[in-house]
């Protein structure tokens, strides 16, 4: 049965604070922070996801605007296409001494220089009609040199109806048919099936790709149809010319 000495010497040890287990104290509170940041990582994993998500949009944006840009650049870096302009509204693009570009609507005639080869044109078209839709005729190159010329004809004559010295009508250089090579032997020639439209082309109609579908057409009375032709002799090209032809229009 324990004393009163016994008794007090306990009430003693119960008045002093508990001794301090240090790895206890640790291993309790590693144990409470656990489920806390297993929380926060959850909420960091799932912001992390939300912020890639979200971007996705931003980047397919993002990836179409460099796309688009690399595909401007490569269309700028990229060979315009061919216009017409007004050097070369009648089809393409002429030189000073090309058939096509040798008259023009409106324009005083011209007349080619002699040509370098011995080569010359004569027209041959017979009267017609002004109401007519084309005046059928012929335009024929002969070699008026002592030996054998090989040539290649660009396009087929162009054909240039003027009165009075004014050009009214020419050959629009889209409808020309595609070119033709042969060889003439001195004195020999190559004919050449043509024909002219009795109406008045404008400046305007050199302005645009083709003429106009509704030129008016010519009163009657007497005209003048020449014709040009650019041909390549010996690897150079030369504009061969001839005298015109009076036709009657009616």
């Amino acid at each position: 049965m324990p004393t009163d000495r016994d008794l007090h010497e306990l009430l003693r040890q119960d008045d002093r604070p508990p001794a301090l287990d240090a790895q206890e104290i640790i291993r309790r509170s590693r144990r409470r922070r656990r489920p806390r940041q297993l929380a926060v990582a959850v909420v960091a994993g799932a912001a992390a996801v939300s912020i890639v998500a979200g971007l996705g949009p931003v980047a397919g944006l993002f990836g179409q605007s460099v796309q688009s840009a690399t595909s401007s650049g490569s269309l700028a870096g990229a060979p315009a296409p061919a216009t017409v302009g007004p050097e070369d509204a009648s089809g393409g693009s002429t030189s000073k001494s090309s058939a096509v570009s040798l008259n023009r609507c409106g324009d005083s005639l011209a007349t080619g220089a002699a040509s370098s080869a011995p080569l010359s044109l004569a027209t041959e078209f017979a009267d017609g009609r002004a109401d007519a839709a084309f005046l059928p005729g012929s335009v024929t190159i002969r070699n008026d040199g002592s030996s054998a010329l090989t040539l290649t004809a660009l396009a087929q004559p162009t054909i240039t109806l003027s009165r009075d010295g004014r050009v009214l009508w020419h050959t629009p250089a889209l409808s020309l048919p595609a070119p033709v090579s042969v060889t003439l032997a001195p004195g020999e020639s190559h004919r050449f099936a043509a024909r002219v439209r009795p109406v008045e082309c404008g400046t305007e109609d050199d302005l645009r790709q083709s003429f106009r579908g509704t030129l008016p057409h010519v009163p009657p009375g007497r005209y003048d149809v020449s014709a040009a032709l650019d041909v390549i002799v010996d690897g150079r090209t030369v504009l061969v010319t001839g005298p015109a032809t009076a036709i009657t229009i009616d």
